[in-house]
Order: C-alpha cells, then structure tokens, then sequence
C-alpha cells in the first residue's frame, strides 16, 4: 500500500462492492464500478492530450464529477495535478499557470490560459471519455509527486511543493484514525474541489470505498439540508461562515455578535442537551443519540470558536462508526 497509486484502490472497491455508490453529482449516480471504469478511460484519454509520468497538468475546471474523476485519472497515469480555481481572474490563471510551468491545462469552455496549451472539458467530455478503452497502465506511487501545494504558509507566496501519493495516504490515516472515516461514510461536499480540504476530504472517503454527494456552491442551506437528509449523510466539512449560515436557515438565530460570545461557546459546546440539536436532528431524520454533522476534533476548534452561543451543540462531536 505504500508504494501504490493513490488510484489504484479504486479497481478494488469496483471488485469488493461494485454496486454500492463511489459519486453522486445530481441526476448523475456512479457505482464504484462505474467510477473505476471511467477514471481508466479518462486516463486513457489524457494520455492522447499529452497527459503523463511526470507531467504538469493544471486543472481549472468547476465543482462537478468530472472533475473529481479527472483528479484520479491523472493520478493513475502518473501525471502531478496543479490546483487552478476556475473562479479566478483569466490573468490570476495564466500568472499561477506560467510560473509553475504547466504543460497543459484542462479548463471549463471559453476559460483558455494565455500562454498554457488548453483542452477545453465541455459537456460532450463524457460522451468522448466513453469511446476510450480503459487505460491498462497504472503508474507507479509511493513516492511519486501527485499535486502541487499551493498552500503559502505565512509569506502570501506559494511555494509549490509537491506533495506524493505517499504523504497524501499518511493524510488519509489521520482521517481514518483521527476523524473516523470509513467505507460506510457518505460524505457530502459542499466547498469548492479547488479548496484543498474539501478535495481532501473527498479523496479520502473514496480511498476508504465511501460515497461522495457533490452539494458545490453556491451555498444554498435549505438545499443543503435536503441533500443530508435524501443522502443519509454521516460527514460534512464546512467553512465557519458556511456553518453560520446552515444553523441560521434552521433556528433563524441572529448571528451577528458570536465573536464576543465564542468563549463561552467551548463550553456550551460539550452540553448536548441544546434544542436546535434535537430540531436539526429530527430534520434530518436521525435517531436522537445520532450526530446531526459528523465534525471532526480536527475542525471543531474553528468551528466552535466562530459559533453562535445558541447554536453551538447543533453539531455535537463524533460518535464512533463501526467498520
């Protein structure tokens, strides 16, 4: 395992639970065995665009399956996946784009980089992945550089490190043993795939053989909430202000002053008793010992510290799963 493809566990889980769901995006319902199939004909595609071992490929494309698919087909073939959020500005790309030195870059249509050999993945992408074989090579892991880093740590200029398959799987074991991740895990994604948590999170739940539900902004809490609920969802990751906005939908609770309450915030954190958690609950249709959101101790410093007093033991901590 240390050695392999980051990829590569995606053909077991298509031979172990073929009919259990890898990706929702929508109307759009992949089984693992479809997810498995169309990553091996993606790669076999990207290898024609000029996709390999060792290449630079920038990736600007929105919050969709495709791209998820995409992320992991350019990791079987061995290709390093530079992060580019389509929501930048066209000269913010090209400057990221040039400086890292991207040999090709996949983009959504009509968002070409100046400067940067571009493959437009429009919506006939899927149609054109589907005439591909699938690609027999799985290139090797371990200590293979996967993606690009651009994290600046706290100068404000990205450093660029390449991060490998085997720093992304010693990640992943902390989600494991840390946050509790586990192949019954459906985890819904509701931050961009540019942001690295929520691409993260999402890679390590379908490391691990669960579901991922895309719920891409923009953020929209009601839907959110049907999409926990229609999904039986057990993970969520979300931002402070995205929170904020979710148990406001809820409980209509005025979120302006929760700065001067965060101290007593950690506190009321640890009483369950709260009743938007038992409200938010019932929304949900979860047992009243069952957490509303699966929170990981990882996050709750963010989250409880930035949480309307009221709210706070909405999201009680994590309960463990069983395997």
């Amino acid at each position: 395992m240390e050695r392999s493809n980051l990829a590569a566990v995606q053909e077991a889980h298509a031979r172990t639970h073929p009919h259990d769901e890898a990706l929702v995006d929508g109307a759009l319902r992949l089984t693992h065995s479809q997810f498995a199939q169309r990553i091996a004909q993606t790669a076999k595609h990207l290898r024609t665009l000029g996709a390999g071992p060792g290449v630079l490929v920038g990736v600007a494309l929105g919050d969709h399956a495709t791209h998820v698919i995409i992320m992991l087909a350019l990791a079987r073939i061995g290709a390093v996946l530079l992060p580019l959020d389509h929501r930048w500005t066209p000269g913010e790309r090209e400057r990221v784009a040039t400086h890292f030195g991207a040999a090709l870059a996949l983009v959504e249509p009509c968002q070409a980089i100046s400067g940067t050999p571009c493959v437009e993945v429009s919506e006939k992408w899927p149609d054109t992945v589907s005439q591909c074989a699938a690609d027999p090579v799985m290139a090797p892991g371990g200590d293979a550089p996967l993606l690009v880093s651009l994290s600046s740590g706290t100068t404000g200029r990205p450093k660029g490190p390449r991060i490998t398959h085997a720093q992304f799987l010693a990640r992943f074991r902390t989600h494991w043993i840390d946050l509790g991740f586990v192949a019954q895990d459906c985890f819904v994604c509701a931050t961009p795939l540019y942001f690295g948590a929520g691409r993260t999170f999402v890679w390590s739940t379908l490391y691990a053989g669960g579901k991922v539900v895309l719920a891409p902004p923009p953020f929209d809490p009601p839907a959110l909430l049907d999409t926990l609920a229609r999904e039986h969802a057990t993970t969520l990751f979300l931002v402070p202000t995205q929170l904020r906005r979710l148990l406001a939908e809820h409980a209509g609770v005025d979120n302006s002053n929760y700065r001067e309450r965060a101290a007593q915030v950690r506190e009321e954190y640890q009483n369950k008793a709260n009743d938007d958690a038992a409200a938010l609950r019932a929304r949900l249709s979860r047992t009243p010992g069952d957490p509303a959101f699966d929170f990981y101790q990882s996050l709750l410093a963010r989250i409880r510290a930035n949480t309307p007093l009221t709210n706070a033991a909405s999201c009680p901590p994590r309960s463990p799963k069983p395997m």
